[in-house]
């Protein structure tokens, strides 16, 4: 049997729920994510703007 990680539960005991501390991380990486790709990565000048069809991610 394998052994939860420690204080994955309020107070390492398994009938409570586990706790959520990841949330706010999970959010800030797609935060990021969607800044890099929709923002960033996005061109302004229309002219490129038909190149994005030819990538294939």
């Amino acid at each position: 049997s394998v052994n939860p990680p420690v204080n994955y539960y309020k107070n390492n005991d398994a009938t409570q729920p586990p706790l959520v501390k990841w949330r706010s991380h999970a959010n800030l990486l797609f935060i990021n994510w969607l800044n890099y790709f929709v923002y960033q990565a996005t061109p302004y000048e229309i002219n490129e703007i038909a190149k994005l069809g030819e990538l294939k991610v």
